[in-house]
């Protein structure tokens, strides 16, 4: 049975996934991928490239970008030998895509998510997907100015999903 939801409602459901939240979350993300397959997924927050090797693991024909200013994080191997993956050592808001973006997830520093959001957007396909990981101090505001239908998923920290149309 499908459920429909209201605009910006958050939903509820228990998980049958005992690991720790990063756990719980990239299981949730890649079973997104799985399913929708998208051609395109930018990453906004490699550190160790835990969930950029999950997500990439789930396409079958698809490619990761990936960006991550952080100094520290590009001292060890990532482990993306072998996979569709292209990393990149900056911003998410200094890359410029090539190409539509069809899955977004931003796991950056907390305090420049919503401005991620907001230059991301305009390389966005239709009816593609934004996700937020950990959104307690993500200004909610960002999506309602541009008119974008979300829910929050509850899971330890959240994750928003976003549709953009």
């Amino acid at each position: 049975m499908v459920k429909h939801l209201e605009d910006n409602q958050t939903i509820n459901f228990h998980s049958s996934i005992s690991a720790e939240v990063d756990d719980e979350i990239i299981s949730v993300i890649c079973n997104l991928v799985h399913t929708i397959q998208p051609k395109l997924i930018v990453e906004s927050g490699t550190y160790l490239g835990k969930s950029a090797r999950a997500m990439a693991k789930e396409l079958n024909s698809g490619n990761l970008i990936t960006c991550d200013p952080c100094d520290i994080c590009w001292k060890s191997d990532r482990g993306f030998e072998g996979l569709p993956i292209e990393a990149h050592h900056c911003k998410g808001v200094d890359f410029k895509p090539k190409s539509e973006i069809n899955l977004l997830f931003i796991d950056s520093g907390t305090n420049s998510r919503s401005d991620e959001v907001e230059y991301f957007v305009p390389f966005m396909s239709k009816k593609s997907i934004i996700l937020i990981d950990d959104p307690g101090c993500f200004d909610y505001s960002v999506l309602g100015t541009m008119e974008l239908k979300y829910i929050t998923l509850p899971v330890k920290h959240g994750l928003i999903m976003v549709q953009v149309n």
